[in-house]
């Protein structure tokens, strides 16, 4: 699924029942008979969805978040992992955000408002930062980054 939330024909909200957009990408092996596929109608895949109930069921304890909405339903999708208690893995190729600097800027932005004070450090989620991260976190003021496991050596 790709959009925006505006009034064009592309915005998410005019995606419609068996509209391609609405469809499987054809890259996708779906066993209809093995796979548990649901409707989401919110940004997180856990809001009001059989997702949980089906994670616990099959002692799940790793989620991997894919997407094309970075800042929309990824992020909420994160957001409600993480505070399920999963090991919560967004691989950074497989999700289609924007503009990762904005990401970044959001991000930091976030973390200084809940806390008060303007993160000095970074570290991305499963380690899963760009070829351009390191570099975009510099231009943001960020002194460290801990996403590779050599981090404490000199």
């Amino acid at each position: 699924m790709w959009g925006t939330r505006t009034a064009t024909p592309d915005s998410l909200q005019n995606i419609k029942y068996g509209s391609r957009r609405h469809a499987f990408d054809d890259r996708c092996e779906i066993d209809h008979a093995k796979d548990a596929i649901y409707t989401k109608r919110m940004p997180s895949p856990f809001f009001e969805t059989p997702l949980q109930s089906l994670l616990v069921w099959h002692k799940v304890d790793t989620v991997v978040i894919t997407g094309g909405s970075t800042s929309g339903c990824i992020r909420a999708a994160a957001v409600d992992s993480l505070s399920r208690g999963y090991r919560t893995i967004v691989p950074i190729e497989t999700c289609a955000g924007k503009d990762e600097r904005a990401l970044i800027a959001q991000s930091l932005d976030t973390l200084e408002r809940a806390s008060g004070i303007r993160p000095r450090g970074w570290h991305s989620i499963a380690r899963s930062q760009s070829w351009n991260t390191v570099q975009l976190l510099k231009e943001a003021g960020v002194k460290y980054c801990c996403d590779w496991s050599n981090d404490e050596m000199p």
